[in-house]
């Protein structure tokens, strides 16, 4: 009799454990997601000088899950990310990205509420703005010498790269956290920054929606 108690006590356990360790999940019918986050840049600015050219305002993530597999979730989305550059540069404007992508998703929604993933997609970058610029090539941080204003645009695209985790914080609503690498190509026009296929990393940390 002790026998079929235990047992009946473990079943009751387990099954509790499967129906919450569910509910709480990253598995849903929903297809869709929907976030807004702030795109942070980081990295060494002595090794990567455009992270210092760059301040983020706002980035705007869509995802739409094609498959889901067992432990997998396979996924296709966009980041729209705005960004302005720094107070402190030579340059006065905005860069804007434009970036499709595909995504791998390992589902642990039988043990947590987290949902690591990797990416890979196309980059599409957007400059525009005005640089400070002189007769002198070495005098653009110099006050002391008359500086004009000409106009900067300038537009790009490469492979990037992105590793990040969603957490499930209720059934529908998520935080979601992504690092998104790139290579920078050179910005012929801005001449004290030398070389090409500069790397540049942004964190990108928001919140958001499925339905």
């Amino acid at each position: 009799m002790n026998n079929i108690k235990y047992l009946l006590i473990i079943f009751g356990f387990i099954t509790g454990f499967k129906s919450s360790a569910q509910s709480l999940g990253t598995t849903s019918s929903k297809h869709f997601e929907i976030g807004a986050y702030y795109p942070m840049i980081i990295g060494d600015e002595l090794d990567n000088r455009f992270n210092g050219i760059y301040d983020g305002l706002i980035g705007v993530d869509f995802k739409y899950t094609v498959k889901k597999l067992a432990f997998i979730n396979l996924k296709v989305g966009s980041t729209f990310d705005f960004l302005k550059f720094d107070k402190n540069s030579y340059i006065k404007g905005s860069s804007i990205r434009l970036n499709p992508n595909i995504m791998i998703g390992l589902d642990l929604s039988k043990i947590v509420r987290l949902e690591p993933y990797i990416g890979v997609g196309y980059s599409f970058v957007f400059d525009n703005g005005t640089i400070k610029s002189s007769s002198w090539d070495l005098t653009w941080a110099d006050p002391d010498f008359n500086t004009n204003n000409e106009s900067y645009s300038d537009s790009s695209q490469n492979v990037f790269y992105k590793i990040g985790l969603n957490y499930k914080l209720f059934k529908l609503m998520y935080i979601d956290t992504h690092l998104h690498l790139v290579n920078v190509f050179n910005k012929s026009d801005i001449s004290q920054i030398s070389g090409s296929h500069l790397k540049q990393s942004i964190l990108n940390i928001g919140i958001g929606i499925q339905f």
